[in-house]
Formats: structure tokens, sequence, C-alpha cells
């Protein structure tokens, strides 16, 4: 289906609602043909609890994955297929990157307070970070950005005021010289004007958001400002960074009633994120009609089970290019032997850092020569535990010193020259090592600075690897699941208040999940399934 949203608002028109309600029967009562055909059509729900689960939704926040309301909505959703009393409910995790804000502010002289500003989701690559030097420069409006707009107004060094309604004008301001941009939105805005804003280089030109009352509150009629200046001078910070997160998928099982057709299943899957073009500002109530209809579905076949079994999945992640349907169909798609040597590789490596953090911590270089280590073993995993720490460590100042002789050098400089090739060279000495005895004064030194830092590398090794572990198991997990019985077909859905398309996809959104298999008759039934719905409606 076809499906559209609006990323800041939580209001749906009526007429909408109805539309949406009637396509969600009309889903419903297909689908009860297909997964028990000797069930009479469903009796439908009020609207209105379909409208309370998308406004609950949307009371999060922020769904986006890795956001605490992405995190909340997944505990929601837990419980209701808890509550439901489905014979298996579980969670099936996968780690991601994704693009967290934690705070960006505008500061304004003669202001006592920092503002809060929101970046906008505007580079495939580059994350907009400003230090918290900030960057400084008077701001100009610049209306809708064409080259007009820009004349009189000395742009170079300075931050943009532009209208949301721009384009790509936003490349007007980066080539004449503007340090960054802020957009004035005067909403509803459509989807379309933050897709064209994205750039796909990793262009360094920080852009953000804000709501033309705020600017209104901020700068006053901003519109007729003499020269279009609004400041002297003001200050923007942001922290925006690549972290890696933790997606979960949540499913629950329900079993069919029919003794042989139990043994097939059919998944229905719909995502429960939102899609952040603000960051911090993402309710989607639109794209909550997926995972509404979802839950929906999970009440109803709790009052009329099927005779096929279901598994119902709530998938995050879909913002990410559908990084969690993707993960759950690997889980069914790899090999047994791979995810056998994978747990078997991860255990290996959880044994091998605890093994290495313990010598760390029981090493005494007061105690020369083996530091009250008792045996050969120990001191080679003490070795073991050095060496990677003193190659970084080595790489660290020659870049440095690279620099440094690069740029040019004074007599300072020469000065810092000098300890850093000293440095260096003592780190190479011990690399080259094959174990740590009869050290000088300044070889023991040097090691005794390293174990910190070897400490919080191996504790980084152990907690990521311990972290696989536990996706590890839960992808076994879901795939026992499904592999117990014969996986019928996947059903997705992507609903939408603005959508009234129905369509099918041979093989999914890029999953061959069985290419072997004739799906003509399938989509025959499901056909039938559809139009019968339709006629009922």
């Amino acid at each position: 289906m076809n499906r559209n949203f609006r990323p800041f608002s939580t209001r749906i028109h009526g007429r909408a609602w109805g539309l949406l309600w009637a396509a969600g029967c009309f889903l419903l009562m297909g689908f009860q043909l297909i997964v028990s055909p000797a069930v009479s059509a469903a009796s439908s729900t009020p609207s209105d609890a379909f409208r309370s689960v998308i406004q609950k939704l949307a009371a999060f926040g922020d769904r986006s994955t890795g956001t605490p309301g992405n995190k909340a909505t997944a505990a929601l959703i837990r419980k209701r297929f808890a509550a439901l009393g489905f014979d298996q409910v579980g969670t099936h995790r996968f780690s991601l990157p994704v693009l967290r804000h934690r705070e960006s502010v505008i500061d304004l002289p003669g202001k006592s307070r920092s503002i809060a500003i929101h970046p906008i989701r505007s580079n495939a690559i580059s994350p907009g970070t400003i230090s918290p030097k900030g960057l400084r420069g008077p701001l100009f409006y610049v209306g809708a950005g064409r080259l007009r707009d820009f004349n009189g107004k000395p742009i170079m060094g300075a931050i943009v005021l532009m209208e949301m309604d721009s384009g790509k004008n936003w490349l007007q301001a980066a080539a004449l010289g503007a340090k960054a941009l802020i957009y004035v939105d005067r909403g509803p805005t459509p989807k379309t004007f933050f897709h064209e804003k994205i750039e796909l280089t990793p262009i360094r030109f920080p852009r953000f958001w804000m709501p033309v009352t705020q600017v209104r509150e901020i700068f006053g009629a901003f519109e007729s400002a003499p020269g279009g200046r609004l400041a002297t001078e003001i200050r923007l910070t942001s922290d925006v960074k690549w972290e890696a997160v933790e997606g979960e998928n949540i499913y629950g099982l329900v079993q069919g009633t029919d003794a042989k057709l139990s043994e097939e299943l059919i998944m229905v899957e719909a995502f429960y994120d939102s899609t952040a073009m603000v960051f911090g500002r993402s309710p989607g109530a639109d794209e909550a009609c997926s995972i509404a209809t979802l839950l929906e579905l999970a009440r109803f076949l709790k009052k009329n089970p099927p005779a096929r079994s279901v598994l119902l999945v709530a998938t995050t992640g879909h913002a990410q290019t559908l990084s969690g349907m993707r993960e759950l169909i690997w889980s069914l798609k790899t090999r047994s032997r791979y995810l056998r040597k994978t747990k078997k590789a991860l255990k290996a490596t959880v044994k091998k850092n605890r093994n290495l953090l313990n010598i760390l911590k029981k090493v005494n270089f007061n105690e020369p020569p083996d530091f009250g280590l008792e045996t050969a073993e120990e001191m080679n995993l003490l070795h073991e535990a050095l060496n990677e720490q003193i190659k970084t460590e080595s790489d660290k100042v020659s870049r440095r010193l690279m620099q440094l002789r690069l740029q040019g050098s004074g007599r300072d400089d020469e000065a810092v020259i000098q300890r850093l090739a000293g440095e260096r060279l003592l780190l190479r000495r011990l690399g080259w090592r094959t174990e740590y005895r009869n050290l000088s004064q300044n070889e023991q030194h040097k090691l005794e600075q390293l174990i910190p830092l070897a400490v919080k590398r191996h504790k980084a090794i152990l907690k990521d690897a311990q972290a696989q572990q536990k996706r590890i198991k839960s992808t076994g997990r879901f795939r026992s699941l499904v592999k117990a019985r014969e996986l019928m077909a996947v059903i997705s859905l992507h609903l939408s208040s603005r959508g009234d398309g129905f369509g099918a996809f041979n093989q999914g959104w890029l999953f061959p999940l069985k290419p072997q298999i004739n799906r003509v008759a399938a989509y025959s039934a499901l056909n039938e399934a559809l139009r019968q719905g339709a006629v009922d409606i």
C-alpha cells in the first residue's frame, strides 16, 4: 500500500479516519478468510478504539529507532501481546547505526538563556555536529533563498534563515560562504520538502528547523528586517552523532486450531518506528496506522482463533532501510552452520577477554621481574593484553608527528617533535618485545600508563561480544519458532490515512523467501478474499 505521513502532526481528518477504518476492516476480513476459511466474517469494532491506539503511540513523541519513545512503544506492544495470552511472545534483537541527537541550542546577544533548536536530517553521512565552541556569525533572513534574495547581504561567514519552501536553494547559501542555515517552517509541511533537501555527499553544512511561531517570538517581524539582518551575532552548537543502538522486533504466535493447518504459518509484519525528518519531532501519527492495524488484528484473532497459525511481528528500523524486517529475513535465510560458527566465535571472545582483564587486574609493577604473575602463560597473556594498545598508541603518536612536521615548526614545536619521537621509539621497543622482563624504568613506566587504557579496551570488547551473544540467542529463538512450521506467506502492512491502494509484490521488499514456490494460486485466494470483503463492506 501507499504510505505517506505528516511528520509533525498527530491529527488525521475524520474522513481519512473513516477510509482507513474501512480499509482495516476490509483487510481483516480478507485475512480471516485466508487463515481460517471456515470462520464467518468479522464483526468490526468502534473506530474510536483504533484512533486511541494511534493517539497513544503518537503521544510517545519521537518513535525513531533508539529513542525512549521507540523503547516505550516496543514495551507497549510486548505487553499487549502478553495480555492477549498468545502462546509465545518474544523479542528479536539486532544492532544498527542511527544518528542520535543530544542537544542543539542557539545563543543570542543580550539573552541570558539558550534556546533549543532542532537539526534536520539533511545529510546521509555527515551528522552536522557543531563543537561546544559553536559557530558564530550574523544572522540574515534570505526568504526562499533565490540568488536575488541574497543581494546586498554579506553572507560570507554568516548564518542564514531561509523559508522551508525553498527547494535546494540551501546550496546557494553554502556556495556563498554561509556557515549554517535555519529553516523557518510555516506548516503544514509536505514530506517532499524534507526529502528534496537531503544531500548524499558528506558536506559539512549544519541545517536546522524552527516553526514560524518560534521565529516570530525571537526575532519579531523578521520578514521586514532592514537589509535582512536579524542579529549582529548568534552562536550555534549541536550534538548529533552516529551511534550503534539495539533494535527490537516484537513477535507473538497465535496457535492455529486445526490439527493439520496449524502446522502452516502466516507471518504478518508491521513497523512501529517513525521517521525523524526533524530530530526529536517525530510522533508519526500516520505511520502508526500499520502497527495499530496489527494490534487490532491481534485482538481480533484472540476472539476468533484461526485454523492456521499466525505470527504477528512488530518491527523497528523501518526508517533505516527496513533494517528490522531485513534482520528477520536474515535470521530465516542464513545457514545453521554460520550461526553455530558465530556462537562459537563469540563464546571464545568472551572467554579470552575475561582472562585478559583478570591478568591486567592482577599485574603489580612493584613486584619485578614477573609483576606478581605466577606462570609463563600469564606473562604471555599480559603481552597479548597490552600489545594492541601499544600499536594503537604508537599510531597516534606517529600521526601527531606527521601533522607537526607537515605544517612547519617553530622552536616550541621542535621540542614537542623531539619528545614525541622519543615516545614513539619507546612504544616501538615495547612492541618488539616478546615478553616484559628486564624492562628499563621508562619502559615500565609506559606500561603502567597503558594498563588503564588496555582495561578500557578489553571491557568494551567484552561488552560488545556479550551483547552480540544475546542478539544471536534471540535470533535463534525466532528462527526455531518459524522453522517449526511451514512458512506459507509473509504479509507486510503499509497503511496510510492518505492511501487507498492495495497491491502485492511477488518477491516482497527485496526478500526472496522461497523463489521455487508458484504464488499464482495463493494470489488467487487473496484476490477472492479481498473481493468478498469489499462486497461485505
